[in-house]
């Protein structure tokens, strides 16, 4: 199996991604392969299997984020997925169960795993493989309480909140030693990981993740790194390849929910913005324009020296653009900007910010940065702990990881020190890199090795790329 390590050459020769990756899916395979767990019989399952799926969900477990910022990762994935001629549907899970008759034939691939639970595995297929977005950590087994506890008596209101928070305190009920979860929270810090997901392969975009569930909790975990869209998917209706989001909100409904998540934060909307050169939308705006009729957007957006997408009411954020604007640089946390809006305010854009939400946090904003990337920003980053998805997200490209403190210095040196066209160019050249077909392919050639005629037939992959995919499948055939 060590042949893959020797083979992979790259689309762009010498980059990070497809070594890390490489040395990972290798690793991964013999580790879940030897191990005697539901994960492992689910993926041999997709191994023996004698067709490529034709019919495929790209979905998401219920979720605020389902609704727009997790399209920056189902539609690369959807792109990619067509371009091997398969029929794909994205969008909530619920959706699909609801509005798609074969939702329960296709083969899934779903957001938010840190979400999965007994729920959700009774009304979606057994073979669904699952994609981890968050940060993973762990915790004692007092902290875990003391986080689940916090979060069925303080948010008592909030159902989602309060009931993860008691299906955690039952899982704990059993657990000894270390407890694993997610930061998907920061009024918590953790979230325990429910055991129904250990039943399935994962997907992650983090090595320091794939690390941690290794030693801890689950050995069929697969480091496949975020990837961009070769094209703008368009949002259809069922039945052409479509997204099932919440298009069917009317301004009214979104306005209600937008004003109830500023209230919810003690905000009022526009908030945020110390002065005026902080030019931010309003969330019940941006959301009627972006999420009912993107293309109807005729905000004109001023030019930017710096801007943030998303964070209004997260602090951390709000302090690096208001210390921005105090130096005399024109800076703005952008708020509910998706679509052909957030296109427009990224052109009118000179540099991007990716902050994490919490401290805890420490993990690279990966899905930030390629929109950042893609619209040929260079990037201020804050660095974490996995130094080896940050050092591949930098290589060659106008990405830079600093310490919290130095984000404000190192945005002003790198806005006067820019050579906008260079720069510009570079950072395309990462969101070119990392395009979900190099990223998919390997792993795809892996957990379905039926689907690698395909992947020979589309063209798209050099042959050189090509070989190193699809070898390991010769050095661990299905069985």
């Amino acid at each position: 199996m060590m042949l893959v390590l020797v083979l992979i050459i790259t689309p762009c020769r010498g980059v990070l991604v497809f070594r890390n990756q490489a040395r990972y899916l290798v690793a991964a395979a013999e580790r879940c392969l030897a191990s005697n767990t539901s994960a492992a019989e689910a993926v041999r399952r997709l191994r023996r299997s004698r067709e490529c799926p034709a019919r495929w969900a790209v979905t998401c477990l219920d979720h605020f984020n389902c609704d727009a910022m997790l399209r920056d990762v189902s539609e690369p994935l959807g792109d990619a997925l067509r371009e091997l001629g398969l029929d794909v549907v994205s969008g909530r899970a619920s959706a699909c169960v609801r509005e798609v008759p074969d939702c329960g034939a296709r083969q899934h691939l779903v957001l938010n795993a840190n979400l999965m639970d007994p729920r959700w595995a009774e009304v979606l297929p057994r073979s669904l493989v699952l994609l981890n977005l968050e940060q993973l950590v762990s915790r004692s087994i007092d902290e875990a309480r003391r986080a689940a506890l916090a979060a069925v008596e303080v948010y008592a209101r909030d159902d989602a909140v309060a009931g993860a928070g008691r299906r955690a305190l039952a899982a704990l009920a059993a657990a000894d030693g270390n407890a694993i979860g997610a930061t998907v929270d920061d009024r918590r810090g953790f979230v325990a990981l429910d055991d129904a997901a250990r039943a399935y392969p994962w997907l992650d975009y983090s090595y320091a993740n794939v690390d941690l569930a290794r030693v801890l909790w689950h050995p069929c975990v697969f480091a496949k790194g975020v990837g961009t869209a070769t094209s703008r998917s368009k949002v259809g209706s069922v039945g052409e390849p479509a997204f099932l989001y919440a298009t069917d909100d009317t301004p009214e409904d979104l306005r209600r929910r937008a004003e109830a998540f500023v209230s919810s934060r003690g905000l009022t909307a526009g908030a945020g913005c110390a002065t005026a050169a902080c030019v931010t939308a309003t969330l019940f705006d941006a959301a009627a324009e972006t999420l009912i009729a993107p293309s109807s957007s005729t905000r004109t957006a001023p030019t930017l020296d710096a801007v943030h997408l998303g964070g209004i009411g997260v602090p951390r954020r709000v302090r690096v653009v208001e210390a921005l604007q105090q130096r005399a640089r024109a800076a703005a946390v952008l708020e509910g900007y998706f679509g052909a809006a957030r296109d427009e305010a990224l052109a009118a854009a000179r540099l991007g910010l990716a902050i994490h939400r919490h401290h805890d946090r420490k993990v690279a904003e990966v899905v930030r940065i390629l929109v950042y990337a893609k619209a040929g920003l260079p990037v201020v980053a804050e660095a974490g702990s996995d130094t080896l998805l940050e050092n591949e997200l930098a290589a060659d490209h106008p990405v830079f990881f600093v310490p919290y403190d130095g984000l404000v210095e190192s945005a002003i040196a790198l806005l006067d020190a820019t050579e906008e066209n260079a720069t510009a160019l570079k950072a395309r050249n990462l969101a070119t890199v990392r395009q979900e077909r190099y990223m998919l392919a390997p792993i795809l050639a892996f957990l379905f090795p039926a689907c690698v005629p395909r992947i020979r037939r589309t063209g798209l992959f050099p042959p050189s790329f090509l070989a190193a995919a699809l070898a390991i499948n010769a050095a661990s055939p299905p069985r």
